[in-house]
């Protein structure tokens, strides 16, 4: 069937096809596994691709060697990576580059972004300079390398700044620099060289200028490669204007063509940077804290604001920086429908620490274990548990201490000693690490202690840590309970927007016109100033066209009357509810099912609930993300050991105002199916804490059956939550089991029932609830009908006497306990008993001689 083969390089091959008898071109199909999947991207790739005569369209699909492959018509042509191995005249890469420019301006009318423009996705016909691009949506993991020589700013993951056209427009002007200057933008060894070069990194332009001597080509690169993406070109066809001047003046001989670059741009679409308007103050407070940082100090930063005043956005300003002095920025993320998880944003922000430094290379990991041996941190299974990824960085010759009999207490201070551990290798690096915590108002006070001993504890320096809430009368006790037990720290309020601020934010996104003044007071109107909802405003009245662009006069305008019908909203919510309502209803349903599942969500899942083909779902989901309701999780350009394909909400207000806007009937359907179907996954203990939560929302739907086998899933997870030290995460798993054993639970169950309410009491105790702990120990011991298990609840009941320093009550449990193992002590001693026992002792040490050390 396959014949002659003639290699391609990077991705194609030429082989010889029997069945079409001729030549055609060969693509290996990524992430696929069976021939049903091969079909299905297919016929995804197809139909986005029929209407783009320059990207490969795939004619049919091929199994060979275990493979699965896409079948393409011959291309007589050669990678641009390859061809940029031969000397290429400037006529010639003007001419390759406008072809490949006109694709890209085609992709972009149609709101398709390649994201991935580099030579080994471009083909050339070196005779006829005819240009043909790999389809993006088969480049999904295609390479195991990334090339990040073509990689925009907002494209490392490490600057807060969504990616849009203008990152194939940055990759356009990377590959311009290469095709004249005969070398790559940036060269580097590891990721974290290359991050470093593309966020700080100066490109000498005029090299460009003296290979190609039209001084205007190095502005055009220039402004291409510019870090921020409001000063590079904003559209492709603005682009190819400016190129298919300099190619005609390079035709003339005009080597010495000057003009304003950029004159064909129109403001036609929204793209906003990622620029905070009206908060110059407070970022400016926030940079003069990260910089005592940078000098060695340690940092306490309170933001606090309404929902949607830019808290978050507020604190990823400084991520930039932090990348510049070659710090770590991580952040942990509470999320209102996870309160029972509250510790996974503690733990989060050192996993994606240890993420980072696997991904800097193999010098980055050798000073990592270097570190933590100089700090003598001590592997337990309670700590690899919660962060699965030090296994990266120990040897498999190291032992692992089992702690499962430790006290709980004893293990919460372990926890937390390894944790400060962690900070102190970093701090040992001697660059800044930026520690940010996300709506601290979901989380419990167990968390929030924790927190504050890491601050209060942590004297190593280097760490800025930075908490958001949101401003409210329930957090404030907190707040201010926090900042006293502070020897210092900075608080910074966020507000309303000015009238000013609105005004500059629509200058930046429709450009200076006669209507600018008026759209702002609309927005201040309509939003109280509030940024956020500036936006999810501003999208409303677009998508409604109450505001749009009239081509004929090149400007913004309004409906007025509309506009003024609009009644002033009390609050993001219903913003967000306006814009998921006018969703296609197969969009909304997806949308709001991602929503069940928290401010995170898991493709794969997401796809077995919603039982729809693969890339039906991969493409409605880049609509929505397209339409700024989610984005992709990950920031690592690189894979990841176990790395899960995540996508997430922008806003934690999206989220919430999308779960609420679900009927609770249909919410607790929705819950119900999460948690059947994750039962059928059945993939271990993670997997079966979020069965648990899912089903802890829908419990009226479940047979008594199914609430036994809940009752028994909460225990366990309250059983691991507890040997992690999280006894607050535990005490509510068992609470939760508790409530949902049966009437009859110490007649049936009762085994089982004993042990719930000993770890309870347990729990309790150790949360200093005296009264609870005791009211379960006396139920256990009720209901304890063998000796082995009323000796369990005394070895408790001494366990927490001995912890409240109860001492009457535990002499009297210790002799109950010795009663019950007919060890029949007397309890009141008399005088003679004592001499008695005396002249025991000396008898038994008559020959005994005392020895002096």
């Amino acid at each position: 069937m396959v014949k002659k083969t003639e290699y391609m390089p990077q991705l194609l091959h030429r082989k010889y096809i029997e069945i079409y008898e001729s030549m055609m071109v060969l693509q290996v199909i990524p992430d696929v596994t069976t021939l049903q999947q091969a079909q299905e991207k297919l016929q995804y790739v197809k139909k986005n691709t029929e209407q783009y005569p320059f990207l490969f369209q795939p004619l049919n699909v091929l199994e060979f060697n275990g493979q699965f492959l896409f079948l393409y018509e011959d291309f007589t042509g050669q990678s641009l990576r390859q061809l940029l191995l031969s000397k290429l005249s400037l006529n010639q890469v003007l001419q390759i580059v406008i072809a490949i420019i006109a694709a890209t301006e085609n992709l972009h009318q149609q709101n398709t972004i390649y994201q991935l423009i580099n030579p080994s996705h471009i083909f050339v016909n070196p005779q006829t300079l005819e240009v043909k691009l790999l389809a993006p949506e088969t480049l999904v993991q295609a390479t195991t390398e990334v090339d990040w020589a073509y990689l925009a700013p907002e494209q490392t993951g490490r600057i807060d700044q969504k990616s849009d056209e203008r990152v194939d427009l940055y990759a356009i002007g990377a590959l311009l620099y290469e095709m004249i200057a005969d070398k790559p933008l940036f060269e580097a060894d590891t990721e974290q060289e290359y991050v470093f070069d593309i966020l700080t990194k100066q490109v000498d332009h005029t090299v460009i200028v003296q290979k190609s001597r039209m001084p205007i080509l190095g502005n055009i690169v220039q402004k291409l490669i510019a870090k921020s993406s409001g000063e590079r070109y904003q559209t492709a066809s603005s682009l190819k204007y400016d190129l298919i001047r300099v190619f005609e003046a390079l035709a003339q001989g005009k080597m010495n063509i000057d003009f304003q670059l950029a004159e064909m741009e129109q403001h036609s679409d929204m793209m906003v940077d990622s620029k905070l308007y009206g908060r110059t103050t407070e970022k400016q407070m926030l940079e003069r804290a990260f910089q005592r940082v940078v000098k060695g100090d340690g940092q306490v930063v309170f933001l606090v604001g309404a929902s949607g005043t830019g808290k978050s956005s507020l604190a990823k300003s400084i991520m930039e920086q932090t990348f510049y002095t070659k710090g770590y920025f991580v952040e942990g993320k509470f999320d209102q429908l996870k309160k029972q998880h509250t510790f996974d944003p503690v733990v989060a922000p050192f996993r994606d620490l240890l993420k980072q430094v696997y991904l800097a290379g193999d010098a980055e990991i050798s000073r990592f274990k270097q570190g933590i041996k100089q700090v003598d941190l001590i592997v337990m299974d309670s700590l690899l548990q919660l962060i699965p990824e030090l296994s990266w960085f120990i040897s498999k010759t190291t032992k692992i201490i089992d702690d499962r009999e430790q006290a709980t207490q004893q293990i919460y201070a372990y926890i937390f000693s390894s944790l400060q551990k962690l900070l102190t290798v970093f701090a040992m690096k001697k660059r800044p690490l930026v520690f940010f915590v996300d709506d601290l108002q979901w989380a419990d006070d167990v968390v929030v202690d924790l927190f504050k001993k890491i601050c209060a504890y942590h004297d190593s320096g280097y760490l800025l840590f930075i908490v958001a809430m949101r401003d409210e009368a329930s957090t404030k006790n907190r707040l201010l309970e926090w900042q006293q037990e502070l020897e210092s720290y900075s608080t910074i309020q966020l507000g309303l927007l000015e009238l000013s601020a609105i005004e500059e934010w629509v200058k930046a996104v429709l450009g200076e016109g006669p209507t600018t003044y008026e759209i702002a007071k609309y927005l201040a109107r309509l939003t109280q100033g509030n940024p956020y909802f500036i936006a999810e405003a501003f999208r409303m009245l677009l998508k409604t066209k109450i505001l749009f662009y009239e081509a004929a006069t090149a400007s913004w305008h309004y409906d007025a009357q509309k506009l003024n019908g609009i009644v002033t909203s009390d609050g993001l919510s219903e913003f967000i509810t306006r814009r998921v309502d006018l969703l296609e209803p197969h969009l909304k349903y997806i949308l709001q099912t991602a929503a069940c599942f928290g401010q995170t969500f898991e493709f794969q899942l997401l796809l077995k609930l919603l039982d729809v083909p693969y890339y039906n779902l991969l493409s409605d989901l880049h609509i929505l993300m397209e339409r700024g309701f989610i984005r992709m999780r990950s920031v690592y350009q690189r894979t990841l050991p176990n790395e899960k394909q995540l996508f997430q909400f922008v806003h934690d207000g999206v989220q919430q105002a999308v779960y609420n806007s679900i009927p609770e009937i249909d919410r607790m359907s929705i819950h119900f199916s999460i948690g059947k179907l994750l039962q059928k996954e059945n993939n271990g203990v993670e997997l079966l804490e979020e069965i648990v939560r899912q089903l802890n929302y829908c419990k009226s739907r479940l047979s008594t059956i199914e609430h036994e086998q809940l009752a028994l899933w909460n225990h366990q997870l309250g059983v691991l939550a507890k040997s992690a030290g999280l006894v607050q995460n535990a005490r509510y798993y068992f609470l939760e089991s508790k409530t949902l054993l049966p009437t009859d639970c110490w007649e049936r169950l009762r085994v089982e029932t004993l042990q719930i309410y000993m770890d309870l009491a347990e729990c309790e105790g150790v949360l200093m609830h005296i009264d609870e702990s005791n009211d379960y120990m006396n139920e256990a011991l009720t209901h304890a009908e063998t000796k082995l298990e009323k000796l369990r609840v005394y070895y408790l009941m001494t366990r927490m006497h001995q912890e409240h320093d109860s001492s009457d009550k535990l002499i009297d449990i210790g002799f109950r306990a010795l009663e019950l193992g007919n060890m029949n002590i007397t309890r009141s001693v008399k005088k003679l008993d004592i001499v008695k026992e005396f002249v025991k002792v000396k008898w038994a040490l008559r020959h005994k001689k005392m020895r002096i050390y």
